[in-house]
């Protein structure tokens, strides 16, 4: 799969904990390969100082990021995904 193909299998959710027990906490974002990664939309947060950091946020093995460019966001879950061996 390409990073293209990747980004093609997203799907918005308002509530990303409902498609996978993994996003506990999560409310709306994107999920990505059959729901089983995801980024979080910050705005569904209602917290405007975090909001302020930027509109989307990952967080992998404990290392998180949070910006406005989610396709940055997107190359950095997608290459996890290839380095751990998703089925991609």
């Amino acid at each position: 799969m390409t990073f293209a193909e990747f980004q093609a299998s997203r799907k918005w959710y308002d509530n990303l904990e409902a498609v996978n027990p993994d996003a506990f906490g999560s409310k709306a974002g994107y999920a990505y390969l059959r729901n089983e990664l995801y980024i979080d939309d910050v705005a569904s947060w209602n917290d405007p100082i975090r909001l302020a950091h930027g509109r989307w946020y990952l967080c992998i093995a404990n290392c998180d990021w949070q910006s406005d460019d989610l396709e940055e966001l997107e190359q950095r879950l997608y290459q996890w995904a290839v380095r751990e061996g998703y089925e991609i």
